[in-house]
C-alpha cells in the first residue's frame, strides 16, 4: 500500500473514485468502482440493466482511481462475488 501512496503523491492523482458493493438479501453480489460524481448514474445503469439482482448498495469514501482499482480486485478475489467473474 505504501507504493500506491507514493505514486498517488508523485502524480497527484485526484481522489475522485468510490468503491461500492451491491447486495441481495444480505449477500454480496458485485463489487465495483465509479467516479464519485457519476455514482448515482452508475447505480441507475445497474438497475436498468437488470442483470445483477440487488436490493442494497454500500459505498465508501473517495480515493484515487489506482487505489480504488486495487481495492476492487482484492475484494473480488476475497469475496468471490458471483457477478465479478472477469476480475478473478
Amino acid at each position: 500500500m505504501l507504493g500506491v501512496a507514493v505514486l498517488d503523491n508523485l502524480f497527484n492523482e485526484p481522489r475522485d473514485t468510490v468503491n461500492y458493493t451491491l447486495y441481495h438479501k444480505g449477500k454480496k453480489m458485485y463489487h465495483g468502482i465509479s467516479y464519485e460524481d457519476c455514482f448515482d448514474g452508475r447505480i441507475d445503469q445497474h438497475e436498468r440493466a437488470g442483470i445483477i439482482p440487488f436490493d442494497d448498495c454500500v459505498y465508501d469514501h473517495p480515493k484515487t482511481r489506482t487505489k480504488a482499482m486495487e481495492l476492487e480486485r482484492k475484494r473480488i478475489r476475497h469475496d468471490q462475488t458471483p457477478y465479478n467473474n472477469h476480475l478473478r
